[in-house]
């Protein structure tokens, strides 16, 4: 296929990452089981080569841009073909999306995020129970803020809708998820730290990263908050799973005040009573054909914000890895530090 290869026009899948191993370039996908690994005399020319396959040129000119020899660049865009990370644009154009067909990709997506989200050392180290009472507090008061949230960036969703269609589908929606806060709330205060005090606190500045990548989603096209919120309320799907966690918190955690992790799962429950996993179908529901354009941005929204989460993860890991639970009061710096007489306040979890 070598000849029909210099002449199509490869567009890479938009979970495919590639990076540089000493003589090597790797690629691996976001949310499938791939990995390539590329040995080469000329790693930057495939890096180079590779970054030009987004669909509007051909292969040979990619190559030629790159100064990667013809033969050696066909090769490798069969190899991309062969294995379905990267598609011909060339031969046809793309047709608008259904929104079924759009649900379905959604559909297809969340799963292996989730899991990769998941798998971050933040959420296995509290499953596992390995993580320090400081990180496992630090994880609550970050979710308090996260879902806090809600107030910044679905009210925005709401006031910025210009689709009269699907602007009361986000109303309701932010009429129920308010005040979800106050489950967290409760938690933190079985665990001895008072509502004025979590509501005096500031979240790290991971947690406003992802508010405000979905807060900037609300304001360029709901159907791109509608993918994010999609995968937010994805997670709550897994109700075994859910609550089998909720269940190790409460054995690792509060072994003795088990009542202190239930609003949690308690959170978890009145979702599933709103049905908050259809928000990408209600939403959908209301549109007639979506681009293709339209439909890519959605969906690297919803990546876009899985890796912010992933950020977020690493974060909360890193500034709260402590026996010791410090919360961010005042001004101090990015990372909380124990300061005698400054303005942070330690709290140790009871």
């Amino acid at each position: 296929m070598g000849a029909m290869a210099q002449s199509a026009q490869p567009l890479l899948g938009w979970d495919l990452r590639y990076h540089r191993e000493d003589d090597a370039v790797v690629l691996d996908g976001l949310t499938r089981d791939f990995e390539l690994r590329l040995d080469s005399s000329a790693p930057e020319q495939l890096m180079l080569f590779l970054s030009l396959l987004d669909g509007s040129r051909s292969t040979s000119r990619a190559a030629e841009e790159a100064e990667l020899p013809a033969g050696v660049a066909a090769e490798l865009v069969d190899s991309l073909f062969e294995h379905g990370v990267a598609v011909d644009v060339s031969s046809r154009p793309a047709p608008d999306l259904s929104p079924s067909e759009f649900v379905a990709a959604c559909r297809r997506m969340y799963p292996p995020l989730k899991h990769r989200l998941f798998s971050h050392p933040l959420w296995s180290a509290l499953t596992q129970g390995t993580a320090r009472r400081g990180l496992f507090m630090g994880w609550l008061i970050e979710n308090y803020h996260f879902i806090d949230g809600v107030n910044d960036r679905l009210a925005l969703a709401a006031a910025a809708c210009t689709d009269a269609k699907i602007r009361p589908f986000f109303v309701k929606h932010y009429i129920e998820e308010w005040d979800h806060s106050a489950f967290f709330l409760k938690s933190l205060a079985s665990f001895g730290v008072p509502r004025k005090v979590a509501t005096e606190t500031r979240p790290l500045p991971s947690t406003l990263a992802a508010l405000n990548h979905m807060r900037r989603c609300a304001r360029r096209d709901p159907l791109e908050y509608a993918a994010c919120s999609g995968f937010l309320e994805s997670t709550g799907e897994d109700r075994d799973k859910a609550h089998l966690f909720f269940d190790r918190l409460t054995a690792h955690y509060a072994a003795d005040k088990p009542q202190a992790v239930k609003p949690l799962a308690d959170h978890v429950r009145l979702d599933e009573a709103y049905q908050h996993n259809t928000v990408v179908e209600d939403i959908c529901a209301q549109i007639d054909r979506i681009s293709v354009a339209r439909a890519s941005a959605a969906l690297g929204a919803a990546a876009l914000l899985v890796e912010t989460l992933e950020l977020w993860s690493t974060d909360i890991l890193r500034s709260y890895d402590s026996d010791e639970f410090v919360l961010r009061i005042g001004l101090q710096g990015h990372r909380p530090a124990l300061a005698a007489g400054g303005s942070t306040a330690a709290v140790v979890a009871k």
